[in-house]
């Protein structure tokens, strides 16, 4: 790989230029506004707090606890400082600043420029606390997302660094196309990119193409920049794949506002495929996308005469757990189920096929081994009750298995189907499990 590439994983932790904890920082003299922002912030975000009422209290605590702040959201007009002078405090303890006005006055400018601030928010404007509670939870959730920064100018690259990180994201950058196409190639993780239009070698639209026929649209979010004489290839980006552009120069309230906007949407794009692949109960993979994923792998298997192993499970007298504790407890069982079968078949495709009733699907595995896990599941189901109210709730679970020979799923969950109904005759608790 080319020597351009920047493959650091940066962290705000490790970046000496921006402490980044966990905890909240609220910078307010009135006890009421404080107080009721901390309450959001902690109901929503689930995020530590702390409060200061003055300047001086802020850099009591910024001097004793500035490496464990997230960001400080701070009122510019305190007592002891009016004239937005916390935001000089803030700044010099490296902590990202969210600031709370009336007006930005001309000479607060100045200030508001030299400090880590991310944005700022007038405060009797409608819904200004909800805007900094949104604004909070964007840092908490950026931590865990990977983005993607490209520009062959060193300094226009270090500038959208400096933005991406002040914004929390992990941060990787290449010099121009190829380099980010090699990053692309070997991080599927990455969930932003940020593209320049004029580079050597491979120019920004074609690096767009060229990431979209690796990732579409509900996983990877995509932003030209294009030249400030050149603002019309920003509709030709959009042409070849990309979710919207900037102008460059890039000015900040801008790029804040669009990355925001896409990484929610991405957001909600990833919450729509969870609904569709998931149990909303047990959070397992549900029916159809055990369907959409067993059928190419039976297929394969059928193929090139791998061994798959087909198993339902059924949890024994649900219906008695239903009927004597009530559906709650019954759907707790059936979380407490979920949660022991996903770990210990981690490595294999599990679903909720409805009810009580679940499906593994064993792919390349000896049939022994197979066999093997399920009984041990079937232990592990027995010896492990669950708390509900003041009770210890147990339960076992009938097994049916199959080592199918047949490329149909069907025809292979019919069988395996056939062999749940044996171990539920043989006295149910047991794993019965033959060859197709």
């Amino acid at each position: 790989m080319a020597n351009s590439i920047v493959r650091h994983r940066h962290t705000l932790t490790k970046d000496p230029k921006i402490n980044g904890g966990h905890t909240v920082l609220i910078i307010e003299d009135q006890e009421a506004a404080s107080a009721a922002l901390k309450q959001l912030l902690v109901e929503r975000l689930n995020v530590n707090v702390d409060i200061a009422h003055s300047f001086q209290e802020a850099k009591a605590k910024l001097k004793q606890h500035r490496h464990e702040y997230l960001v400080a959201v701070c009122d510019l007009h305190l007592p002891d400082a009016p004239n937005g002078e916390i935001l000089g405090l803030v700044n010099k303890a490296k902590v990202r600043a969210i600031a709370l006005t009336g007006i930005v006055r001309e000479c607060m400018h100045k200030c508001l420029k030299k400090a880590l601030l991310i944005d700022y928010v007038e405060k009797d404007a409608p819904n200004s606390v909800l805007y900094v509670v949104g604004l909070v939870e964007r840092l908490c959730k950026n931590q865990k997302v990977r983005a993607l920064i490209v520009d062959d100018s060193p300094t226009a690259l270090l500038l959208l660094e400096r933005i991406m990180l002040l914004l929390n994201f992990n941060v990787l950058k290449a010099s121009n196309g190829r380099d980010a196409l090699d990053i692309l190639n070997e991080s599927s993780d990455i969930r932003l990119l940020i593209t320049d239009h004029e580079m050597p070698d491979m120019s920004g639209f074609e690096l767009v193409i060229k990431a979209r026929a690796l990732y579409d649209k509900d996983h990877l979010a995509i932003i030209g920049l294009s030249a400030h004489s050149q603002i019309e290839l920003g509709a030709s980006f959009i042409k070849y794949g990309a979710n919207d552009f900037l102008s460059k120069p890039i000015e900040f309230q801008n790029l804040l506002c669009r990355v925001n906007m896409n990484m929610e949407v991405l957001e909600h794009l990833d919450y729509i495929h969870e609904l569709a692949d998931k149990d909303s109960l047990t959070k397992l993979h549900n029916r159809r996308f055990f369907f959409e994923h067993g059928k190419p792998a039976i297929e394969n298997a059928h193929k090139t005469k791998a061994n798959l192993v087909v198993a339902i499970l059924d949890i024994d007298f649900f219906k008695k757990i239903n009927d004597e504790y009530g559906h709650d407890c019954g759907d707790q069982a059936l979380r407490h189920f979920a949660i022991l079968l996903a770990q210990t078949m981690k490595d294999h495709l599990v679903a909720r096929f409805g009810g009580e009733e679940f499906v593994v699907l064993f792919q390349d595995i000896e049939p022994n081994a197979a066999q093997s896990k399920l009984n041990e599941f079937c232990k592990l189901i027995k010896d492990t009750p669950f708390k509900w109210l003041n009770c210890d709730i147990s339960f076992t679970v009938s097994t049916g298995a199959v080592v199918a020979k047949t490329s149909v799923l069907d025809e292979a969950l019919k069988l395996a189907d056939d062999n749940l109904y044996k171990a539920k005759q043989n006295g149910r608790d047991q794993v019965v499990m033959t060859h197709s």
